[in-house]
């Protein structure tokens, strides 16, 4: 009597010894195919777990620590405590190094399937003292037999910042994260802050050792401003406009001297000292630097073109040693 062969299937687990030599090839093939799938799947899995569990937290790899039944709590609170210590500093240094602080950081997954996963990033930081928030759109594509993603790139990208800030550069800076330009936003925001505060630490240094002749104004087109006056006042009046420029996607300084003199001090002028101010100041900065030149150049106004003399013992008290 023939036994009746049902269809194969995953699930099969038919009699072996009744089965023919074809639907033995079958079944064999049909299983080789659920192992191959299964293989598949968890590999996937593998990978999910790598980028969505606690070893993917920034991109960083952990060591992890096994629980034994003889572990010493006090052994992984010490180690803990090095590692707390190692970051702490190498956040540190960054931040010295950068300008930047990063006060908080979220990442979720908007979408996931077999092929495919869209990741949100925030971040909140503090860029020379002003908040910024950074947000951007990640898709990631890949395969079943790779690990790691075979593709990725972001999608959207987003800076938001205080309004003065946009009003100054805050087009370009959006234009750059329209064309998903992530470094060059990033670069022209964080070069403008840094610029604006260099500037305003200056600047107010500067008047507050001399406020009695120097004082802070901006100009009609926006340019901050610092005026250098002398106590007669027919003395020629000295500018420092402290402006910026974009040069290759950063904020740099652009100052410039200005030079405001009566006609009797021009006419004076036989060797155009007045005249040649400028190009003299611009050539300070580039040999000293421009905070440097600064000091120089106020000091030579507030000495009258005389450089401070170093205190010299009295005669008297040096002919008494003697």
């Amino acid at each position: 009597m023939e036994v009746p062969f049902a269809e194969l299937t995953e699930a099969s687990d038919p009699n072996l010894e009744l089965l023919s030599k074809e639907e033995l090839e079958e079944f064999q093939r049909v299983n080789n195919e659920t192992i191959s799938r299964l293989k598949a799947d968890i590999e996937l899995l593998k990978w999910k777990l790598k980028q969505f569990g606690p070893e993917a937290y920034l991109g960083h790899e952990y060591n992890s620590m096994f629980r034994h039944e003889r572990l010493d709590v006090e052994v992984v609170k010490e180690k803990l405590q090095r590692e707390i210590e190692q970051y702490t500093d190498r956040i540190k240094e960054t931040i010295r190094l950068t300008g930047v602080t990063v006060d908080s950081f979220d990442r979720r997954v908007d979408m996931l399937d077999d092929d495919h996963c869209v990741k949100e990033f925030n971040m909140d930081c503090t860029v020379y003292n002003r908040r910024v928030r950074l947000s951007c759109t990640i898709d990631e594509y890949y395969s079943a037999a790779n690990v790691a993603p075979v593709e990725g790139k972001v999608t959207w990208f987003q800076i938001q910042f205080q309004e003065d800030i946009h009003k100054a550069v805050g087009e370009d800076v959006l234009k750059a994260a329209e064309k998903i330009a992530l470094h060059s936003a990033f670069s022209l925001l964080k070069t403008y802050l840094k610029w604006k505060k260099e500037r305003d630490d200056i600047m107010v240094q500067l008047t507050q050792s001399n406020a009695d002749r120097l004082s802070l104004f901006t100009s009609e087109d926006g340019v901050y401003c610092l005026k250098i006056t002398n106590q007669n006042a027919d003395r020629p009046i000295f500018t420092i406009e402290w402006g910026r420029k974009t040069l290759k996607g950063r904020i740099v300084p652009d100052v410039h001297l200005k030079v405001d003199a009566p006609e009797k001090w021009t006419a004076m002028d036989t060797e155009n000292v007045l005249e040649s101010a400028p190009e003299i100041f611009e050539t300070m900065i580039t040999t000293l630097g421009l905070e440097k030149a600064l000091q120089a150049f106020v000091q030579l106004l507030m000495t009258d073109g005389k450089l401070p003399q170093t205190p010299q013992a009295d005669d008297s008290e040096e002919n008494a040693v003697s």
